[in-house]
């Protein structure tokens, strides 16, 4: 993802390493220049045990004190452990720590956006969306984050036949939430979430 610490904005990535940490890499796009232009470098390795990661890396307007640079809001990741449950970790003042974690039998990296629901205008701060596929589906997962240390709930578990989710977005489609999911067949499937809250089945893509 691309925050927005410098002008423009430095590129921020989570990986999971072979020894099943965590590790953040950081590209300044703007001076003044840590490295050499250009040059990615290692902000931080944190965490154990990590089984799945996946595109669930935010920058999120929770805590305008959480980035010490310029004052921009916390980054945020989600992640799987051994074990199946899925961990939250933030990076603060202090850097990264884990917040909580929640879900169970999870054998897939989650997909993780800030959505606009929760927020009462354009500066407002909004729910985390996540989905996972847990035991051939796909799990539907929310936090309310206007109020500091919001609990994760499950709102839905849907489809069937499906490996892992690979990207999710709210889209201005009546700010339905969009999925495409990997089924275990290798190929691709679209669901999506109506003004109703209830999450329908799309064609398969390919």
């Amino acid at each position: 993802m691309q925050s927005n610490r410098g002008a423009p904005g430095d590129f921020e990535v989570v990986v999971v390493n072979p020894a099943g940490q965590l590790e953040h890499w950081t590209k300044h796009n703007s001076a003044p220049w840590v490295y050499a232009p250009g040059e990615w470098y290692q902000e931080q390795t944190f965490g154990a045990n990590i089984a799945f990661g996946g595109p669930a890396l935010v920058q999120s307007r929770i805590g305008v004190l959480g980035y010490p640079e310029n004052g921009s809001g916390e980054l945020h990741y989600v992640c799987t452990a051994v074990g199946g449950v899925m961990q939250h970790y933030s990076r603060g003042l202090a850097g990264w720590s884990l917040l909580g974690t929640f879900g169970q039998n999870v054998t897939s990296g989650p997909c993780m956006i800030e959505g606009t629901y929760g927020t009462h205008d354009e500066t407002g701060i909004g729910n985390f969306e996540l989905c996972v596929a847990v035991n051939g589906q796909i799990e539907h997962w929310w936090r309310y984050n206007t109020t500091p240390g919001g609990a994760w709930s499950q709102s839905a578990a849907f489809g069937s036949e499906i490996n892992r989710v690979v990207s999710l977005i709210q889209s201005t489609y009546g700010t339905d939430l969009e999925v495409i999911a990997e089924r275990t067949d290798g190929h691709y499937q679209h669901y999506w979430r109506d003004e109703n809250l209830a999450w329908q089945a799309g064609p398969i893509i390919t």
